[in-house]
């Protein structure tokens, strides 16, 4: 299994997840900015991509553009603590598998992501 990559400017939430994820057997790497993110995933496969949408630089419906121009299917779910209409209709186009809210429930969390990994 490859690992998933979590993309958030907030240590302390790319800290938890990637503690949740373990607990459940995944391999998580973390990427604190979207151009840190694009350079692990010119170098490396993940099974899927969790993102933020608000970050400083290139915020997350940029990385996704990106990804999709260079990885086409990359799995990718959005996680926000800002969500709005537009971000959610943007995100959906560019074929995000999930968009989540936060805060949110963990084992709600973690029966997503395995959805997304299964399919």
């Amino acid at each position: 299994m490859a690992p998933i990559l979590i993309v958030d400017d907030e240590i302390a939430f790319t800290t938890v997840v990637s503690k949740m994820l373990a607990s459940q057997g995944y391999v998580a790497e973390v990427a604190n900015s979207g151009k840190k993110a694009l350079s692990m995933l010119e170098s490396k496969e993940y099974d899927l991509v969790i993102t933020d949408l608000n970050m400083p630089g290139m915020d997350g419906l940029e990385l996704i553009r990106k990804i999709r121009e260079s990885l086409g299917n990359q799995r990718i779910i959005v996680v926000t603590g800002y969500p709005s209409q537009d971000s959610h209709s943007d995100a959906v186009k560019l074929g995000v598998l999930n968009y989540i809210v936060k805060p949110f429930v963990p084992d709600q969390f973690i029966e997503i992501l395995n959805q997304a990994i299964a399919n």
